[in-house]
C-alpha cells in the first residue's frame, strides 16, 4: 500500500519511501511501465509531458484550449501528502508518459480523481494502470468513492472507468458526465483485473518469442 507522500519526508527518507513504492506493470500490449507516487522533482518531467500533449487531449484533461500547466499547477499536483491529494506517475523507458491524482477535502469519503496519458499510450491501458495504483492509495486512506467530472466526447476515459469493473453510478450534469465509483473492489473488478494481467503478460510472452526469433 501507497502511504505518506515523499513531500512529508526528509530528503533521503523520502527517496527510500518512493523506490520502495515503485512497482514495475505491463500495458496492454506487453510493454513495460514503471508507476510510482509523484514527488516534487518531477515537475520538469510533468510539465515537458503536458506540453507533448496534443491540444484535444489538454482540452478533454483541463477544460479549455491551453498549451502546458502553470507553476501552481505543476506545484500543487508535485506535493502530494498522500493522504488528501495523492499523485501517481508512469514512466517508459524513463519517459513520463501519463499521470493521476485525487483531492479530497478534509474528513471526506470521497475523492475527485483525473488522469492524463501521452497521446502515443493512449487505448493501451495505461490509465486503468493508472487509476488502479490510486484506488489502492485511496483505499489505504479510507476513501470508499471516486468522483470525476467527464466531457460527453471524452469516450476513452469513460470507457477506463468502466473497464475497471467496479460499481458505477454516471448522470448528466452541466455539460458533462459526472462519474461516480464505489471503490469496494467487486467480483467484476477483480475479474476484470485478471483477464487485464493475463493478456498483458501474454503480449508480452509473444513479443519476446518474436524477438528471439528474429535473433535466431
Amino acid at each position: 500500500m501507497w502511504l505518506a507522500g515523499a513531500a512529508e519526508l526528509g530528503s533521503g527518507e523520502a527517496s527510500l519511501a518512493v523506490r520502495a513504492r515503485t512497482h514495475q506493470a505491463l500495458l496492454a500490449d506487453g510493454t513495460g511501465v514503471t508507476l510510482r507516487p509523484i514527488r516534487p522533482d518531477d515537475a520538469e518531467a510533468l510539465a515537458e509531458f503536458n506540453r507533448r500533449l496534443s491540444s484535444e487531449s489538454l482540452y478533454l484533461r483541463y477544460f479549455s484550449f491551453r498549451r502546458g500547466i502553470g507553476e501552481r499547477e505543476l506545484d500543487r499536483f508535485t506535493h502530494a501528502d498522500g493522504r488528501l491529494h495523492a499523485g501517481v506517475v508512469a514512466f517508459v523507458g524513463g519517459e513520463l508518459v501519463g499521470h493521476a491524482c485525487f483531492d479530497r477535502k478534509e474528513g471526506e469519503l470521497d475523492a475527485e480523481v483525473a488522469f492524463e496519458v501521452a497521446d502515443a499510450f493512449q487505448g493501451r491501458g495505461l490509465g486503468t494502470l493508472l487509476l488502479e495504483a490510486l484506488i489502492r492509495q485511496a483505499r489505504g486512506e479510507g476513501i470508499y468513492t471516486f468522483t470525476a467530472r467527464v466531457l460527453p466526447q471524452n469516450r476513452k476515459s469513460l470507457e477506463v472507468f468502466r473497464d475497471l469493473g467496479l460499481d458505477e453510478r454516471t448522470r448528466f450534469e452541466e455539460g458533462c458526465v459526472l462519474v461516480s465509483l464505489d471503490l469496494a473492489p467487486t467480483e467484476a473488478s477483480c475479474a476484470a483485473e485478471r483477464k487485464r494481467h493475463a493478456r498483458a503478460r501474454s503480449a508480452r510472452s509473444r513479443d519476446r518469442s518474436a524477438r528471439e526469433r528474429g535473433e535466431a
